[in-house]
């Protein structure tokens, strides 16, 4: 016995009418085209095969869907042949079969399938619950695995007349997945140009920049609190094309703007610039600390200008706000390319370096020397974040996963990656998150989806893996 399977809604007339125009049932680039253009009939035919039929709803009803969009069209159980209303017939999340009005259905809406077809195995319409036969001869295989809760779902198909529900197999989705909290919504300081910097702070706030003016370099910085900008101010530099890669508080209320190629400054919060500084470039992340540190993590070899410490150096260093031009110490790493920084406190510092070909060396900073190491499987991280001997990083920007490291202490300079767990970001609905902008401060992970920032702890991470 052979099958049907189509991705979501078997219409022959549709099917028929492309196989007349193209001799053929492929995807081909022509039909593809055309079906593009919602003025030709191809464009309904492939939404109606690969999506589903829809059906308008009757004048002045709609309803909202799952993303609060307001829809005056439903899809429906189009195989349901004794669905005669819109409410019987609607094919969505139960919360919104209410808002379908109950009315008799006007005009031809189903597509009659007969039992004397062969089975058809369709996909597409992310069903939940515990799977069942839509049909007697028809079965959807898409039970959501993308979406937390889904799972992943197959027929054993046994070359048998009759389709039976005990032939449905169902894996539950194995992704440990994770809810982070929104730490603050920043829609309207988007709205004012283009974000080029975000770092966490030591005082447990958010530090960034927006670049709103396209040809002069005039920035609009921000220091947001949970739930609310502590302050922000407008300040215009002196270099035209001056490129803010960090913003971080020093003593005293000041703010630090730090550039990747020219001098950096320091202002007060109200815009003032009150003192120029050189901490070098092609650096990769800067925190300060409760003491007016300035870390600076370089991603080569640091070049530093006049102003500055002349000649090379490579790796971590810090610098003290005060004596602004040579650096307090120089903790004893020998190697380059910090790739993230993370300063829990004058006193502790954690940073991964030379994160190449899947691996980085993470290494523990106390009182400017370095007590421990280890190699983390990592590519590229941007940001960790440190609580015990845990540690959660993020791979690298644009990516929905972060990762949880348990590392084994071996002995008073080392440790071991025990074991570890990668986690998918979500959001209410079950979707992914994207992290585009990421920072990492003592136990939490901050990052930027969309118009908000949210945040990650270690201790978030570890209770998801709790039972219950």
């Amino acid at each position: 016995m052979t099958l049907n399977v189509i991705h979501a809604c078997w219409d022959e007339n549709l099917m028929n009418k492309i196989m007349k125009f193209q001799n053929s049932n492929l995807l081909t680039e022509e039909l593809l085209h055309l079906s593009s253009d919602k003025n030709n009939w191809q464009y309904e035919a492939i939404e109606t095969l690969l999506k589903g039929k829809e059906i308008p709803l009757p004048e002045g009803c709609s309803f909202l869907d799952k993303d609060k969009n307001r829809r005056h069209e439903i899809r429906i159980q189009w195989w349901e042949q004794n669905a005669g209303t819109y409410q019987e017939a609607f094919l969505g999340p139960e919360s919104a079969r209410t808002h379908i009005p109950n009315d008799p259905i006007k005009g031809d809406h189903l597509i009659t399938y007969g039992l004397d077809k062969k089975p058809l195995f369709l996909g597409h319409y992310w069903m939940e619950g515990r799977p069942k036969l839509l049909a007697d001869n028809i079965v959807c295989l898409d039970y959501s695995v993308a979406k937390k809760g889904g799972k992943l779902v197959a027929y054993a198909f046994n070359l048998e007349e009759c389709l039976d529900d005990e032939f449905f197999i169902e894996v539950q989705r194995p992704i440990a997945e994770i809810l982070p909290n929104k730490f603050a919504d920043i829609s309207d300081l988007l709205k004012q140009g283009k974000l080029t910097s975000f770092e966490a702070g030591y005082d447990g706030s958010i530090y960034l920049s927006v670049q709103t003016h396209a040809k002069k370099s005039i920035y609009r910085i921000a220091c947001i609190d949970s739930k609310r900008v502590r302050f922000s101010f407008e300040v215009e530099l002196p270099y035209e094309y001056m490129n803010i890669q960090s913003v971080q508080p020093i003593l005293g209320n000041r703010v630090l703007l730090v550039d990747q190629e020219r001098d950096d400054y320091i202002c007060n919060q109200i815009g003032e610039l009150i003192d120029q500084i050189n901490i070098g470039h092609d650096f990769e992340a800067t925190q300060t600390d409760e003491k007016g540190y300035i870390w600076a993590g370089y991603s080569d070899m640091g070049v530093f200008g006049d102003k500055g410490l002349t000649g090379y150096r490579d790796g971590l260093i810090y610098w003290s706000s005060e004596i602004h031009r040579d650096p307090i110490d120089y903790p004893e790493v020998s190697v380059n390319w910090v790739s993230a920084l993370n300063v829990v406190s004058s006193s502790e510092v954690w940073s991964l370096i030379s994160p190449d070909w899947g691996e980085g060396n993470l290494i523990q900073i106390k009182d400017s020397k370095v007590v421990r190491q280890t190699i983390i499987p990592v590519i590229d991280s941007k940001a960790i974040a440190i609580q015990d001997n845990y540690l959660l990083a993020s791979p690298c920007s644009r990516t929905n996963n972060i990762s949880l490291f348990d590392l084994n202490e071996t002995d008073e300079s080392g440790f071991e990656v025990q074991n570890s767990k990668t986690f998918r970001l979500i959001d209410e609905d079950g979707e992914s998150i994207v992290i585009n902008s990421v920072s990492g401060r003592k136990d939490s992970l901050y990052f930027t989806h969309k118009n908000s920032i949210y945040c990650v702890t270690v201790g978030d991470t570890l209770k998801a893996l709790s039972p219950g």
